[in-house]
């Protein structure tokens, strides 16, 4: 990676800004603040990996793609930025074997679940948490138009979290895990709640059977998107 402003600059310049409530990524720096809960706790989102991340994945935008004309910032492009940072941090998390081990203990497969890998903790102004795991489409925004990018981004991160899946899926039934049936079963409990429990009962047994098959159809996946 080569870092966009690299004409001016040769190093990127980390600062912590301890009583800043949020963080951001500009050309030459990355500024990361500080999350205050109401108990008084200061935790600082420079031990926040997702807050880290999601900054980077920002410089790695500017750096593959370079820097758009500023009238060219349409919203697209706007949920587009926070779309792919929110991925980045996703596919970087997924590099720690704890993740994934937290991960699959959690859901034993089933990623629909509620767990580790769909949750984002880049926190704005408002505090603001997204999720992976969403059933958002662009037509909600045609309808009732656009404030904020970061929900504006949410339809693009559901569905690589979607693809994700499905690959796993794909390498699961591959490896001879699941079955055809179990992987048509899953995806139409993604918006079939009464076949929640049957798909997690199959994960559950198969999980069982090979969890270290799961790891490695998870970490296939992962290099594939």
């Amino acid at each position: 990676l080569t870092w966009h402003f690299r004409v001016h600059y040769d190093r990127l310049e980390i600062s912590i800004l301890r009583g800043w409530d949020n963080a951001q990524y500009g050309y030459g720096f990355l500024e990361v603040g500080s999350q205050f809960e109401s108990d008084g706790r200061v935790l600082p989102f420079s031990l926040d990996f997702d807050v880290v991340a999601h900054e980077v994945g920002h410089a790695i935008i500017f750096s593959v793609l370079g820097v758009p004309h500023p009238e060219a910032e349409y919203p697209e492009y706007l949920g587009f930025q926070e779309a792919f940072s929110d991925c980045v941090s996703l596919i970087a998390a997924m590099h720690f074997p704890s993740v994934i081990d937290n991960v699959l203990a959690e859901t034993r497969g089933n990623l629909y679940r509620a767990n580790r890998l769909s949750r984002f903790s880049e926190f704005s102004p408002h505090r603001q948490i997204r999720s992976a795991n969403n059933k958002r489409t662009m037509a909600e925004f045609a309808r009732r138009g656009w404030k904020d990018e970061h929900e504006l981004s949410q339809p693009l991160t559901g569905a690589i979290f979607d693809i994700l899946v499905d690959i796993f899926h794909e390498s699961l039934v591959a490896r001879g895990l699941i079955s055809h049936a179990v992987e048509d079963l899953a995806d139409v409990a993604e918006f079939d709640p009464a076949a929640e429990a049957p798909v997690q009962h199959a994960f559950d047994r198969a999980f069982a059977r090979n969890s270290d098959g799961f790891v490695e159809a998870l970490l296939d996946a992962r290099d594939i998107v």
